[in-house]
């Protein structure tokens, strides 16, 4: 007589099915666990004071670093770039940069940048009121507006596209408005 386990009146081992059925069921969980795709933690990247939104021709921040669209670029990093032009945006102020080469500038914090060479367009939003670009001749301050900046060895020149801007002298002795149409070489 056969028994509901399938076995005839043996009731201490189980029926053959069964085991095989627990073996599949082992090896299909076993395998969904080996074929799963391993957790990967995405990769913790570092956020700087702007950000590259493109580059046309090769630029490079402190001269050992190739400067890509989408890099990030940090306080006290210099850029340097031979041909082209770099767009980059400000984090924290919202302002805008448009630089062509030749071109040498140093990113100093969320505020304000060194241009040593080069030329620079500036677009200064509400939260980027005193906005700074320091040249060797002048510091132009921005209250919320877009100018264009020149440094070369011959001096500095200021274009106010939009609204004032304020040019001082390095030691802040003095202190002149410029508005817009203005153009001032130092």
């Amino acid at each position: 007589m056969r028994n509901f386990l399938g076995a005839k009146g043996d009731f201490g081992s189980p029926p053959f099915w069964l085991a095989l059925t627990a073996i599949a069921a082992a090896l299909v969980v076993g395998a969904f666990g080996w074929l799963r795709a391993p957790e990967e933690t995405p990769p913790v990247t570092e956020r700087g004071i702007a950000r590259v939104i493109r580059i046309e021709g090769e630029g490079r921040a402190d001269k050992h670093r190739i400067v890509v669209d989408g890099a990030e670029l940090f306080a006290g990093e210099s850029l340097a770039l031979q041909q082209g032009l770099i767009e980059l945006a400000f984090r924290e102020t919202g302002v805008h940069v448009i630089a062509t080469a030749p071109q040498r500038m140093t990113l100093d914090n969320n505020q304000r940048v060194l241009l040593h060479e080069g030329q620079v367009k500036l677009v200064v939003p509400p939260q980027g009121v005193g906005f700074v670009v320091d040249t060797d001749e002048r510091k132009f301050v921005d209250p919320g507006t877009s100018f264009v900046v020149t440094a070369s060895s011959k001096g500095s020149e200021v274009l106010v596209l939009d609204g004032q801007i304020s040019v001082n002298e390095h030691d802040g002795a003095s202190k002149d408005l410029m508005h817009e149409g203005e153009l001032c070489q130092v």
